[in-house]
């Protein structure tokens, strides 16, 4: 009787706090995950203002693919969050407090705009099929009617790619391929572009394999000085033979293997189309994530899906791409001159001379004199003069 009585009170309880003031309004929207980053944002406009107000704001999973990492971005404005236990914002998702946005704002602050998320990551995946919601519950105390409209917020869910992961251990061709790129071969400032063909026949490996295709480009430096590539940027292109269906794709990878957790470069020929043998341009001078000042090497990994099978189409090739690198020339400045060593001053200074020349004292040394008569003899005797002075 005790624990019958105990749950009737504790239900009736609940009954009375659900129905003693509490609001709702429900906002609604949509997200269909793909191979790529996908976002939806529900913009919230309400003017439901009644004591304590919750918010509840669903997104219907659609398509083929399940949410993967769910990141939830809450920007709204705020005013009179000036008491945490009445006056506040908080965020939930499954009855979990997600964040609480009270930040003592007081009053009609109309206009007042901030984020209380920001790529915030949610849970680890929502399956496709279902909904997420995210339950907003505003406190008792905050003022109605103080702005248009009453609760203002845009809030956007993000998922990311679905692409499916490679393998541990994908298929290799037998050795890396490498193509030297000579930075030396234009000028400091100047974009070196250095490209590789990479092509593979279909019949060796075939539907069923995923396959990598490691890549390196060699830094070579013929002028053997100090250059180095700044910079660098990738552009990819390739033969759209077998790309129909989000299974068959290909992959660029910023590393010397297609290991999960390796940087991608891109994600290509997703949803593409079988059999028109165009040359389709995935992305363009994409920057590179890593720090390559002075490498010799930059790696890249080329990956082709399980599902793509080329050999029916175009030139029979499981793929059929092109990697093109730019990067500009820079060149490490020479270390500056050591100052030349000041030479110190020998142990005996030289004498001083005096400011103004010391007069000849008579009865001195009388050799200059006689050297300067005889100068004057000599010269007389030249030009036959001698006779009017002597």
């Amino acid at each position: 009787l005790y624990f019958i009585m105990t749950n009737m009170f504790a239900v009736l309880f609940a009954l009375i706090h659900a129905t003693s003031g509490q609001t709702t309004d429900t906002w609604t929207g949509s997200i269909t995950p793909s191979f790529t980053v996908t976002t939806s944002t529900i913009n919230v406009r309400s003017n439901v203002c009644s004591g304590a107000t919750n918010y509840y704001l669903t997104w219907d999973i659609l398509g083929s693919y399940d949410c993967k990492n769910p990141t939830v971005t809450f920007y709204f404005e705020h005013y009179d969050l000036d008491s945490p236990t009445t006056e506040y914002v908080k965020i939930y998702y499954q009855s979990s407090l997600v964040a609480d946005c009270y930040d003592g704002t007081t009053g009609t602050s109309c206009g007042h705009f901030s984020y209380c998320l920001t790529d915030e990551l949610i849970a680890s995946s929502v399956a496709t099929g279902s909904q997420f919601t995210l339950e907003v519950q505003r406190g008792s105390s905050v003022g109605c009617s103080y702005c248009t409209p009453d609760f203002y917020a845009d809030v956007t869910l993000q998922c990311d790619s679905s692409a499916p992961s490679p393998t541990s251990s994908p298929t290799l061709r037998p050795t890396a391929a490498s193509q030297d790129c000579d930075i030396s071969s234009v000028q400091v400032g100047q974009d070196i572009t250095c490209s590789y063909n990479s092509s593979i026949e279909d019949p060796a490996y075939g539907e069923g394999t995923d396959y990598a295709w490691p890549i390196q480009f060699a830094m070579v430096n013929s002028a053997g000085d100090s250059s180095w590539c700044l910079n660098p940027r990738l552009t990819f292109s390739y033969i759209e033979n077998d790309f129909q269906g989000d299974s068959k794709y290909l992959k660029v990878y910023e590393a010397s293997s297609a290991a999960p957790g390796n940087p991608v470069v891109g994600t290509c020929g997703v949803d593409g189309a079988t059999g028109t043998c165009d040359e389709i341009t995935c992305f363009t001078d994409k920057a590179l994530t890593k720090n390559y000042d002075g490498a010799d090497a930059i790696d890249l990994t080329i990956y082709a899906s399980a599902a793509m099978e080329g050999a029916a189409y175009c030139t029979g090739d499981l793929f059929d791409t092109t990697i093109t690198l730019t990067c500009t020339r820079a060149i490490t400045p020479a270390p500056t001159r050591s100052p030349t060593p000041t030479f110190q001053p020998t142990a005996d200074p030289t004498t001083s001379t005096t400011a103004e020349p010391t007069r000849r004292s008579p009865g001195g040394d009388s050799s200059g004199a006689v050297q300067n008569a005889q100068t004057f003899y000599s010269f007389c005797l030249l030009v036959g003069l001698c006779s009017y002075f002597f």
